[in-house]
C-alpha cells in the first residue's frame, strides 16, 4: 500500500500611450492575497481550443477582473470589489448581490486575420468543465504576449503581461497612417475627458486611463512624440504630434489593474499530495469569470461557480508543470488526492453539478443530488440541488479524464456541515463543538488505492438510500448522518464493496489507511452512543473503549476485512468531554497511530508517553492491531483544555516516527461574542 500525506491546506486561502488604467477601489493595502494554490502573480494569457465560446482568442483571468481577447475587440468584465468577500462566509444567510460590469474596446474597421501567442509560459492547462467531451480540451498553452497581425494595415497590436499590470502597444510601421486607430467603447455608463486622461465609468467602478503617450526609439534613443485623445461620443482617436515617419511608432496603452492581480484569480487550497518522482499535486476551489452574453451590468445572486483547480509542481517547487481544471455548472469542491502506482492522480470530492465530468461505463453518470445547501456560508460554493461524491483518475499528464463517476443517494453525499450552521457566523468559523469543530470540517474524507490500484474512500452521508452492498457489515441506516466507506475498481466501474459506520446519531468517517493484508483501517467522529463496538454479523471481537465516553463528540476507529464483509474491531476512543479522530495511519507492524483533538482535562488521555502536557487540545494515540489495547498516548499543545489547531496531515514512516501538521484555529480582524479573534 502506497503511504503520502493527504495534506489539507484549507483556505483558506492572485500609440505607446500609457492608457494607464486605474480600478479606483480599496486601497491595496486593504486587501488579501489569496493564492493558497501557488497559482502566482504573471498574467498568462490562455489560448481557446474549443474550451470556450468561439468568439474568444485567447482568455486572461485575473482577481476580479477578466480579459477575453477577439478577432476585433477587447471584452473585460470587471467586478465590485465586495464579489471577492461572497467567496467567503458571511455572518448572516440572506442572498448577497453579486456585481460585475462588462464592456467592449471594439477596434472600428479593424482587419486582423492573425492573433498569435508569443513568449509561450512553461507547462500547459487542461479543461474538463461540464459532461460533453467535445468541449474538454488538454495540451493547451497559455502565453505571456499576445499579437493581432495587421490589426490595421500595417499596425500590429501586442498585448502583454507586466508587473501588476497588463499592457498593450500599437506598433506602428513606417509610412504607416496612425488615424486608421478608432476605438469604440461599448457598454460603459459613461466615458468623458478630464485634463487629458480618459474617465471610464462603470457601474461597479470607475476607470481612469491615463493621458497617451508615444515614442520612437531612433539611433538608439527614445524619443517621445505628442500624443493625446480625441473624444467625440463613445469613439476615441489618438492625436498625434510630427514625427519622423520613416521609423517605427511606438503606442503604448497601460491597463494597470494593480488592486486585482497577485493571483490569476481567487483560489482556496484544499488538498496535496506528490507522486513517485517527488512532484507536488495542490488542488482546491478556483473562481473564474464566464463570457458576458451582453455588455452592461450585472447585478444579482451568485448561484456559485466554484469548479476545481489542480496543479502540478516541480520537485523544487519552482516551476508549475499543468494546471487542470474540473467542474460543472454548480459548485465543485475536492476533498483528497492521491496518486497511485501509475502515477495517475486520482481526486475526492463532492459536487452540485448535474453534469459533472464523467466517463463511459462508470459506476454511475447520473447526479442524485439531495438538499440545497451554502457550504460554510459562502455564496460561491452553493449546492442549490444538494451534493453527491465524486471520484476521478487523470492520467500522469494530465491531459486525459481516464475515469470519473458519482456515488451517492438522494440527499447530500460527502459534506459534514448543514445547512442550519450559516445562522451563526461563530458556528462557521469556530465550529459547533460536535463534528463539525473547525473551519473546514465538512469537506473531509479521504482516498487512497491499493497495489493493484483498487480506490478506496471514507466519508459522511445523510441519504438513507446511499449505495451499499448486501454482504456489508452495515448496508442500512441507523441514524441521522452516518459514516461511509467503500472500495471501487481501478476503472471506477464497479463498487467492489460500500458499508456505513454509524449508530443513532451523527457519524462521519475523515481518514482511512490499510494494513499489512489489505484490511482497511478507518477514523472519524461520532456521537451516537451504540456503535457496535462488541458485536458485528459475523465476528465478535473486544474493543479498547466499548461505550461512548461522553461529552459532545467521541472519536472511533474500525478495521473492516480487505472484502468489506465484516468489522474485525470497532473503538471508541474518547474522555468525558468533546473528542474526535482526525487521521489514522498503520505502522510497520499494524499497530494503529491516531491524531485528533480533545477537550479532555488533566492527564485524562496521557498513558505510557514521556512527553505530555496535560490539558492539552490535540492527541495522539497508538492502539494495538487489533484494536483491543492502548500502546500509549499523549496530548501536546498550550495546556488551555481546548484544541489550537485543526489536523490537517498526518504521517508515520517506516521506524514509527510521527509527522503531523495543522492551522490555528482563531480568525484574525473578526470578533465573537464581543471578543476580538487573533492569528494563533
Amino acid at each position: 500500500m502506497q503511504r503520502q500525506i493527504n495534506a489539507t491546506m484549507t483556505l483558506l486561502r492572485y500609440l505607446s500611450t500609457s492608457l494607464l488604467l486605474l480600478l479606483t477601489t480599496l486601497p491595496a493595502t486593504a486587501r488579501n492575497d489569496r493564492d493558497t494554490l501557488g497559482v502566482g502573480p504573471l498574467i498568462h494569457f490562455t489560448q481557446n481550443r474549443g474550451q470556450w465560446e468561439s468568439q474568444i482568442a485567447y482568455r486572461a483571468q485575473m482577481r476580479l477582473s477578466t480579459l477575453f481577447i477577439e478577432k476585433d475587440c477587447f471584452t473585460l468584465v470587471v467586478q465590485h470589489p465586495d464579489n471577492e468577500n461572497l467567496h467567503h462566509p458571511h455572518h448572516h444567510s440572506e442572498k448577497h448581490s453579486y456585481r460585475q460590469h462588462s464592456y467592449k474596446i471594439n477596434f472600428l474597421n479593424s482587419a486582423t486575420t492573425t492573433i498569435d501567442g508569443e513568449e509561450k509560459a512553461m507547462g500547459y492547462e487542461n479543461f474538463f468543465i461540464g459532461n460533453d467531451p467535445g468541449r474538454w480540451a488538454s495540451h493547451v498553452p497559455s502565453y505571456l504576449a499576445v499579437r493581432y497581425r495587421d490589426l490595421y494595415n500595417g499596425i500590429d497590436l501586442l498585448v502583454h503581461t507586466a508587473e501588476n499590470a497588463m499592457k498593450y502597444d500599437f506598433i506602428v510601421a513606417p509610412h504607416t497612417d496612425p488615424t486608421q486607430i478608432v476605438m469604440q467603447y461599448e457598454g460603459v455608463d459613461n466615458i468623458r475627458l478630464h485634463e487629458d486622461n480618459l474617465l471610464v465609468k462603470t457601474s461597479v467602478l470607475d476607470i481612469v486611463e491615463l493621458a497617451p503617450y508615444a515614442y520612437q526609439l531612433i539611433d538608439g534613443k527614445e524619443v517621445a512624440v505628442q500624443a493625446q485623445y480625441r473624444l467625440k461620443g463613445n469613439i476615441v482617436r489618438i492625436e498625434l504630434g510630427a514625427y519622423d515617419r520613416s521609423h517605427e511608432l511606438i503606442i503604448d496603452p497601460y491597463l494597470h489593474f494593480s488592486t486585482y492581480t497577485g493571483s490569476t484569480a481567487d483560489n482556496w487550497g484544499t488538498t496535496a499530495t506528490y507522486d513517485s518522482y517527488k512532484n507536488t499535486y495542490t488542488a482546491g476551489l478556483v473562481f473564474s469569470t464566464g463570457y458576458p452574453t451582453n455588455t452592461g451590468a450585472y447585478d444579482g445572486s451568485y448561484n456559485g461557480n466554484a469548479d476545481i483547480g489542480i496543479f502540478k509542481f516541480d520537485t523544487n517547487g519552482n516551476q508549475r508543470l499543468y494546471a487542470t481544471y474540473l467542474g460543472g455548472n454548480q459548485a465543485d469542491m475536492p476533498h483528497s488526492m492521491f496518486v497511485n502506482s501509475f502515477d495517475e492522480l486520482l481526486i475526492l470530492g463532492t459536487t452540485g453539478s448535474n453534469n459533472f465530468p464523467t466517463t463511459a461505463g462508470a459506476y454511475s453518470n447520473t447526479f442524485r443530488g439531495g438538499t440545497a445547501l451554502q457550504y460554510e456560508g459562502s455564496s460561491a460554493i452553493n449546492y442549490p440541488n444538494g451534493s453527491d461524491l465524486f471520484v476521478v483518475r487523470f492520467s500522469s499528464d494530465g491531459t486525459t479524464l481516464q475515469a470519473g463517476t458519482y456515488i451517492g443517494g438522494s440527499n447530500n453525499d460527502g459534506l459534514n456541515y448543514f445547512q442550519r450552521f450559516n445562522n451563526n457566523a461563530a458556528t462557521i468559523y469556530l465550529g459547533n463543538d460536535s463534528l463539525y469543530h473547525n473551519y473546514g470540517d465538512g469537506a473531509r474524507g479521504e482516498l487512497i488505492t491499493d497495489d493493484n490500484n483498487n480506490v478506496y474512500v471514507g466519508s459522511t452521508t445523510i441519504s438513507v438510500d446511499f449505495p451499499t452492498t448486501l454482504d456489508s457489515p452495515q448496508p442500512q441506516a441507523l441514524g441521522k448522518q452516518d459514516g461511509i466507506v467503500f472500495k471501487l475498481d481501478y476503472n471506477l466501474t464497479s463498487l467492489l464493496w460500500s458499508t456505513r459506520i454509524g449508530g443513532s446519531g451523527d457519524d462521519a468517517v475523515y481518514s482511512i489507511d490499510v494494513d499489512s493484508s489489505y484490511n482497511l483501517v478507518v477514523a472519524g467522529g461520532t456521537n451516537s452512543p451504540n456503535l457496535p463496538t462488541n458485536y458485528s454479523i459475523l465476528t465478535n471481537y473486544r474493543s479498547y473503549q466499548n461505550r461512548y465516553g461522553g461529552g459532545t463528540a467521541d472519536g472511533f476507529v474500525a478495521k473492516i476485512s480487505r472484502y468489506g464483509t465484516h468489522f474485525m474491531a470497532l473503538t471508541y476512543f474518547g474522555s468525558s468531554a468533546y473528542d474526535q479522530c482526525y487521521f489514522v495511519r498503520t505502522g510497520k507492524k499494524d499497530d494503529v497511530f491516531l491524531f485528533g483533538q480533545t477537550k479532555a482535562t488533566g492527564s485524562a488521555l496521557i498513558r505510557n508517553a514521556t512527553y505530555n502536557v496535560p490539558g492539552a487540545g490535540q492527541f495522539l494515540a497508538r492502539l494495538s492491531p487489533d484494536l483491543d489495547s492502548l500502546v500509549w498516548s499523549t496530548t501536546f499543545g498550550s495546556g488551555r483544555n481546548k484544541p489550537d489547531i485543526s489536523p490537517t496531515a498526518f504521517a508515520v514512516d517506516i521506524c514509527n516516527r510521527i509527522f503531523l501538521c495543522g492551522w490555528g484555529l482563531q480568525w484574525a480582524g473578526y470578533r465573537f461574542n464581543g471578543q476580538a479573534a487573533t492569528w494563533n
